[in-house]
């Protein structure tokens, strides 16, 4: 089954079902207490982590779609910043490292001591972990690691095919040949940008107030979507702290809930997970499963 899952910064872990984008948004019970700052999928299961300090650092997984939940952090002991998960680990990026594992959770090892922000897997194993001080690949599944190929403080990446997107300090960037080179991706001096998504068909960059960026040739040509975002104050954009495609449709994240918007529009649509409330369903990752 194709589902998407979204981890809000409160307790509740949503699975999408794409028979109906606007209606089928579920609530499932998540683990209880704490932030869902990440979640990633593989297939397996999907895993939920949290990255506030209170209750407690935690890594639940579910092999159900959110019907139940596994304790799956032994040996983690810091919060949790960003997931990946190949088809043989699982990943968690944290302020002490990168760490593995793959028995599901059962045991953890740490195979990068780096300061992680983000996490992307390409292929079963291609790894690319953006730290605070460089973006680092692995070809071997995070066996070994090579020196940053990029260096700034790397927020978040996007890949596809050979073409990598990073989200960078000093900026977005780019690289047509999987991290050999690396250009300056050219968009609105204005545009504080949150997140990214990539695909063979569009580049998604959702900003900090202005919307969200959609490019249908890698970052040539903009097109600004922000009709229809719920205003964080009286004159001020949702920040869009996660894009995604689904079908026809774009997908976003906002602390208003999430909304969609068809590829063939310009206006974004409230799904059924929304609030007018500020940060009542604050979601902050999507991930398909």
């Amino acid at each position: 089954m194709n589902t998407m899952v979204a981890s809000l910064f409160a307790l509740i872990i949503l699975v999408f079902l794409p028979k109906n984008v606007e209606a089928q948004w579920i609530s499932r019970s998540g683990p209880g207490g704490g932030n869902i700052s990440a979640v990633a999928a593989n297939q397996s299961g999907v895993y939920a982590a949290n990255g506030s300090y209170t209750p407690g650092f935690f890594l639940y997984s579910t092999i159900n779609d959110g019907q139940n939940w596994t304790q799956s952090d032994s040996g983690l002991l810091s919060r949790i910043y960003a997931l990946g998960a190949s088809s043989t680990s699982v990943f968690a990026g944290t302020p002490s490292g990168l760490y593995s594992t793959s028995d599901d959770g059962h045991t953890w090892l740490l195979s990068l001591p780096k300061y992680i922000r983000s996490i992307m897997i390409t292929g079963d194993a291609d790894v690319f972990v953006g730290t605070t001080n460089g973006l680092h690949y692995s070809s071997d599944n995070g066996s070994t690691w090579s020196s940053p190929i990029l260096g700034g403080d790397i927020y978040d990446l996007a890949a596809t095919g050979t073409h990598i997107f990073a989200n960078v300090s000093y900026g977005l960037v780019q690289s047509s040949d999987f991290g050999t080179s690396w250009q300056a991706l050219n968009v609105p001096l204005s545009f504080a940008a949150y997140s990214l998504y990539a695909d063979s068909n569009f580049l998604l960059v959702g900003g900090g107030d202005r919307g969200v960026l959609v490019s249908p040739d890698k970052g040539t040509t903009w097109i600004n979507i922000s009709a229809g975002l719920t205003h964080l104050g009286p004159t001020q954009l949702d920040p869009v702290y996660e894009v995604q495609v689904m079908g026809q449709h774009f997908i976003a994240g906002t602390p208003h809930g999430i909304y969609t918007c068809l590829q063939s529009d310009t206006v974004w649509i409230p799904t059924n997970f929304h609030s007018s409330v500020d940060y009542n369903f604050d979601v902050r990752s999507i991930v398909r499963k």
